[in-house]
């Protein structure tokens, strides 16, 4: 009979075999509980929540949360203290999955000092969120080379580097390293990376089957625009660009790409790409699978909607964000009439400076009725649009509406058309804007 630790091994080494698999999980659970060792009920139960629906998975979930507060020192003690989390009770710089840890948030400089260890007292770690150096340090080029030079990378299969102030070079040192291996999750949000990071991410191997790239809120401009347009990986389907002083040449370049026919969905909020860059995009004979468009707020005129209005391949996009551009009631009235809007199902209109004329226009038009959803927050609709929405026979399908934050004092017969309309805040939106 083989000893408790020799066989704990060999349980360990089932399950990391075979991650994705119950059975080796639930064989170890019995063992545990037969030994009267509570992770055997922790691990079944996780594995039971996470296998159920929301509803039935509640009662599981309470019971394996209690279990763990019980024994969160004698389970993942020694990874608190060295996660730097000993001593702060509410603080839990990972998450159990199925019975084990999968997900750590690590300073980046514990990483690279003892990412051996943390494999060890989490052996089937998969996904780290990286944080900066606890004492002001700084994620650096001399410490992202450190993190890259270690063979840990390897198992992981979602890498989080979001709200590190990165820079290029950080960046380029930790994307060449030779540890990173597809399949490769990675975020990249809200850094400061330039041109050379999107370099850099391209010519990754572990990049050439992604499906989606997120470089929300960094500065990599019409030049970086440029190179995605010319070196996208060929599976690309989804492609977040938020925040990134991309102007009508990049819109542009990404518009006439042959590397994105499979794109899906583009975002491009807060990205001054004018009136040409959306234009370009809406009518791209190349972004052929092209279904849904984020352009809040990226400098789109009335002359700008007057040609959109007018682009026949309008048809094709099924979800629309328009918000935060000055549409107007003019505005708002030409896309209704527009006979190219047959597509969408969701649109949004938020802070548009929509009145009730435009929402009439709209409750009028005859080619909205695949439309579903609709958000119509902090504008300048009142009594006579909402009365517009909830009597039209023009939008059929609509179900979902969202108009807080605006003029609307009586809402019976609004609600009654629309029982899970979003009306609060009416008559405040100038002050919480």
């Amino acid at each position: 009979m083989p000893g408790t630790a020799s066989a704990e091994r060999d349980f360990m080494a089932e399950i990391v075999a075979a991650p994705r698999d119950d059975a080796p999980r639930l064989a170890f659970a019995d063992w545990l509980t037969q030994r009267g060792d509570p992770r055997g009920e922790f691990i079944r139960l996780q594995c039971a929540s996470a296998s159920a629906t929301p509803s039935a998975a509640q009662d599981p979930w309470q019971r394996a949360d209690a279990l763990l507060r019980r024994h969160e020192a004698a389970w993942v003690g020694e990874l608190r203290e060295l996660l730097g989390a000993a001593g702060q009770a509410n603080y839990r710089p990972y998450t159990f999955h199925r019975g084990f840890v999968e997900e750590l948030h690590v300073p980046a400089d514990v990483f690279a000092a003892a990412a051996d260890r943390l494999l060890a007292l989490a052996p089937l770690l998969r996904s780290v969120c990286f944080m900066r150096p606890p004492r002001g340090g700084a994620f650096d080029g001399a410490l992202a080379r450190a993190v890259a030079s270690r063979p840990e990378l390897a198992v992981l299969r979602r890498l989080r580097l979001c709200h590190l102030e990165l820079g290029d070079e950080a960046c380029t040192g930790l994307l060449r390293s030779p540890h990173l291996h597809a399949p490769l999750e990675l975020d990249l949000a809200n850094n400061a990376l330039g041109p050379a990071s999107v370099a850099a991410l391209l010519a990754a191997p572990f990049t050439a089957g992604h499906e989606a790239i997120d470089l929300w809120k960094n500065d990599i401009g019409d030049e970086g625009a440029a190179l995605i347009a010319a070196s996208a990986p060929p599976r690309l389907r989804r492609l977040r660009l938020t925040y990134n002083r991309i102007g009508p040449r990049g819109a542009i370049a990404l518009a006439s790409s042959p590397r994105l026919g499979a794109l899906e969905a583009l975002d491009l909020a807060y990205d001054p790409i004018g009136d040409d860059g959306v234009c370009a995009l809406v009518g791209s004979e190349t972004l052929t699978a092209l279904r849904g468009l984020q352009l809040y707020a990226v400098g789109l005129s009335f002359a700008g909607v007057s040609r959109l209005a007018a682009e026949p391949l309008l048809a094709r996009i099924e979800d629309l964000n328009l918000g935060g551009n000055e549409l107007g009631d003019r505005g708002l009235a030409l896309l209704a009439a527009s006979p190219h809007t047959r597509g969408l199902v969701h649109l949004d209109l938020e802070c548009s400076s929509v009145g009730d004329a435009g929402i009439e226009a709209l409750a009028q038009a005859r080619d909205l009725g695949r439309l579903e959803s609709l958000e119509l927050r902090y504008n300048r609709i009142g009594d006579a649009g909402a009365r517009a929405l909830a009597t039209s026979a023009r939008l059929p399908r609509l179900q979902e509406l969202d108009l807080a934050y605006n003029d609307i004092l009586h809402e019976a017969e609004l609600l009654a058309r629309f029982p899970c309309a979003n009306i609060v805040g009416q008559s405040m939106r100038e002050e919480l804007r």
